[in-house]
C-alpha cells in the first residue's frame, strides 16, 4: 500500500516536472527561431548592400575606362590644344573663317580644361546630332562620371552652349553649377570674339568634330 502511494506520488512529480519543462523548451525554441530569423535578415541585407557596392564600383571603373579611352583617342589626334583666343589669332585677313575642333581641342578652347572648371577630366563627345560634355563633378556627392547633353546654337551673333533641360542626367546639376558652366563657355567664346572684333555666324557638328563659323569684321 505504501509502495503504491510512493509510486503514485513519484508519477505526479514526474508529470509536474515534464509540464514545467515544456514551457521552458518552448521558450528556447521560440528564441532560437527569432535569432535565426534575425540573423537571416542581416545576412540578406549585407548581401544586398555588397551587391550594390560591387555594381557601383563596376560602373565607376567602366565609365572611367570609357573616359580615359576617349581622352587617349583625342590626345593622339589633337594638334591644336590651345585657347580659343590663340585659334582666332591664326585667322588672317577679314571675312568668313571656319574653326574645326575635335573633342579635347574644343574642351580646351571653351575652358573646360581650366583648373577651376566644375568637371574633372572634362571632354566633349561630338556627333552629328548631339554634343555631350563628359567628366566627373568636383566637390560633389555624385562620384560617378556624368554625361551632360549640350545644346549648341548661334543667337544674336554669339555662340551659346547650354545644358539641355530635356536630359535626365542634366537634372542632377544644381542651377548655380549649370550657370557656372555656361558662363565659362560664354566668357571663353563670346568675350574673346568681341575682343578680336569678330561675330559668330554658324555652328556645324559631325561625327568626331565641331565647326565654329565666324566673321571677322572689316576695319
Amino acid at each position: 500500500m505504501a509502495m503504491g502511494l510512493r509510486n503514485q506520488k513519484n508519477k505526479k512529480i514526474d508529470g509536474l516536472s515534464r509540464r514545467e519543462k515544456k514551457p521552458e523548451e518552448s521558450f528556447y525554441r521560440d528564441l532560437d527561431a527569432k535569432n535565426s530569423s534575425f540573423l537571416g535578415f542581416w545576412v540578406l541585407t549585407a548581401s544586398i548592400l555588397l551587391l550594390i557596392f560591387i555594381a557601383l564600383v563596376w560602373l565607376a571603373v567602366y565609365f572611367k575606362r570609357d573616359i580615359n579611352s576617349s581622352n587617349l583617342e583625342d590626345n593622339t589626334a589633337s594638334e591644336n590644344l590651345v585657347s580659343f583666343s590663340e585659334r582666332l589669332s591664326g585667322i588672317k585677313g577679314d571675312g568668313h573663317a571656319v574653326l574645326i575642333f575635335r573633342g579635347e581641342e574644343f574642351a580646351k578652347a571653351i575652358g573646360a580644361l581650366d583648373d577651376n572648371f566644375l568637371l574633372a577630366g572634362a571632354n566633349f563627345e561630338i556627333k552629328k546630332d548631339s554634343v555631350y560634355l563628359k567628366g566627373r563633378l568636383k566637390d560633389s556627392f555624385i562620384f560617378w562620371p556624368v554625361s551632360l547633353k549640350i545644346l549648341p546654337e548661334v543667337k544674336d551673333q554669339k555662340f551659346y552652349f547650354t545644358l539641355a533641360l530635356d536630359s535626365l542626367e542634366n537634372i542632377i546639376i544644381f542651377s548655380q553649377d549649370k550657370e557656372k558652366i555656361e558662363s565659362t563657355f560664354d566668357k571663353n567664346l563670346n568675350e574673346t570674339l568681341k575682343a578680336k572684333g569678330m561675330i559668330a555666324e554658324e555652328i556645324k557638328t559631325a561625327d568626331g568634330y565641331i565647326e565654329l563659323h565666324v566673321i571677322k569684321e572689316v576695319k
